[in-house]
């Protein structure tokens, strides 16, 4: 049973040199949990497809500011026509030289402009230009052709149902908002990055500092060890204490192989945060230099509940689906009104045997024809589909008015657990770390007292288990109140303010060129 226990530790203990070994030849990068953010941010892949979304939300945005842009149209048309008359066509075009035949050759020049106005009119202006040769006007005036020239302008202008500029520029204003929603959902996701980010950091910043306690305690040991060694030998302690110690020495060298084994999982949390492989970083390790120490104030309730309501993006998110809501609702219950447009138009035109002056003349008011009118429709029964669809658009906009009121009373309340539970874990962590002092101070007594012979291995081991113990639990304490600030300043709305982290979707393409797809990361690197 010895042997196999002896086998053991010798197992241990070259893994732990291999180990030590293989972290010596690794790269240290330098890092403090600004630095960190900022890089997750900026490379990671979620956030990057929010800004994408961010991006063409946006350009849907930018597009509608275009709405009334001009059309330009232009055509042409030539045609040519030779046909037999009828003997009334006689009486009318006097064909008898032509051998009754018409024959006639036309081309139609268009060009002209057309376009939605902000009240809702549709408009349109063209010139128009003909040219008609043909063998009655060559026989009636003696000339080849005739030249007419237009000038026409249209309006279809709405009075009910689309009219005015707040029901014309309705999709840009569904459009705004839908932009300021998709804002509000990539800074939540941000938000929500830079929260994990700093929680896997302090678990790393964790695993680090037990991992470095118990190097040390397997040093330690190992002189301990060799002093029990000596202390049995000459007769001062019984034999059985070389066994306790050796098989405390196994359980602290798979201690600090499961604490190597935890690190390594908590580096590749953060690699898997920056969008990186590990393959590409194997050697590398964080160097993290934030201290424990934090310059965050606890807010007061009535503090922290006015900065979430100006800035959590949950909260700014459910405003702006009311307001969709609202802009549906006001667009459908105009669409219910009966559609009454006023139609106009006025035309200038010529006639001319010269084709400059055809054109010319056509500017002038000399020959000019109007109309106006008004074209009315509506649904026989008041448009019953239509009807139906504002009810559910009203009852949606009581939905959001419900959830927005829930959120404000359960924001109130998880604010006030939140600020409670944030004070509460920063006294743990506080009076851990003044216990963890205190058991280490008593573990460096119980070691000399060991070295003199003044107390047994089972002290000195239950004094270490306990030490181990409370350290795990310390930093786990630092893990729990680092995250519990964060959430309470996500909840504030002010964790992204927190690290200067502004949303930019300026040369969006090349960012994810040079963040999303690269492997490369902006820290600084030494050698260890």
């Amino acid at each position: 049973m010895r042997v196999a226990r002896t086998l053991f530790a010798l197992f241990c203990v070259t893994l732990s040199l291999f180990a030590q070994d293989v972290n010596d030849k690794r790269e240290a990068v330098q890092v403090d949990l600004h630095a960190l953010v900022h890089e997750v941010v900026r490379k990671n892949a979620k956030g990057l497809s929010e800004l994408i979304t961010l991006k063409t939300k946006q350009n849907e945005l930018e597009a509608q500011n275009w709405i009334f842009e001009p059309v330009f149209k232009a055509s042409f048309l030539e045609s040519q026509q030779k046909a037999k008359t009828s003997a009334e066509d006689f009486y009318y075009t006097d064909l008898l030289s032509s051998g009754n035949v018409y024959e006639s050759r036309s081309s139609n020049y268009e060009v002209g402009f057309s376009g939605l106005a902000p009240t809702g009119a549709q408009w349109s202006l063209s010139a128009i230009h003909n040219t008609l040769s043909s063998n009655v006007i060559e026989s009636r005036t003696g000339n080849d052709s005739e030249y007419r020239g237009y000038v026409k302008l249209g309006v279809e202008q709405p009075l009910l149902k689309n009219a005015g500029y707040d029901i014309t520029t309705i999709q840009k204003q569904v459009a705004t908002v839908d932009a300021e929603i998709s804002k509000n959902e990539y800074e939540k996701l941000a938000t929500e990055l830079v929260g994990v980010t700093i929680q896997s950091y302090w678990e790393l910043y964790g695993a680090q500092k037990i991992e470095e306690n118990l190097k040390e305690l397997v040093v330690l040991t190992k002189k301990n060890y060799e002093t029990v060694k000596h202390l049995a030998n000459s007769g001062r302690i019984p034999q059985t204490e070389i066994l306790e110690m050796e098989n405390r020495l196994y359980m602290i060298e798979l201690e600090k192989i499961e604490a190597t084994d935890k690190l390594l999982e908590k580096r590749n949390q953060l690699f898997s945060l920056l969008n990186i492989p590990v393959l590409s970083y194997a050697d590398m390790e964080f160097e993290l230099l934030e201290p424990l120490s934090s310059s965050f104030e606890i807010p007061t309730l009535q503090k922290s509940l006015e900065s979430s309501l100006n800035n959590w993006s949950e909260y700014q998110i459910a405003q702006k689906k009311l307001e969709v809501e609202m802009i549906t609702q006001k667009y459908v219950h105009n669409q219910l009104l009966p559609e009454l447009n006023l139609k106009a138009d006025v035309t200038n035109q010529s006639l001319e045997n010269q084709n400059r002056a055809a054109m010319e003349n056509a500017f002038k008011d000399d020959y000019q024809s109007w109309s106006v009118g008004v074209n009315f429709s509506m649904p026989i029964f008041g448009n019953q589909k239509l009807q139906k669809h504002e009810e559910n658009t009203k009852l949606k906009i009581l939905k959001a008015k419900l959830e927005l009121n829930s959120l404000e009373k359960n924001l109130q309340n998880s604010l006030h657990t939140r600020i409670e539970k944030l004070q509460s874990t920063k006294n743990q962590m506080e009076l851990f770390a003044k216990g963890l002092e205190i058991k280490k101070g008593l573990l460096e007594i119980e070691n000399k007292k060991l070295l003199h012979g003044k107390t047994n291995v089972k002290n000195l081991l239950e004094l270490e288990e306990e030490y181990i113990l409370y350290q795990k639990k310390m930093y786990q304490k630092v893990v729990e109140y680092k995250t519990a600030e964060a959430i309470l300043q996500k909840v504030m709305g002010t964790l992204l303010a927190s690290f200067n982290i502004e949303v930019k979707v300026n040369n969006l393409e090349e960012k994810i060129e040079s963040d999303g797809l690269s492997d490369d990361l902006n820290f600084q690197t030494k050698g260890m």
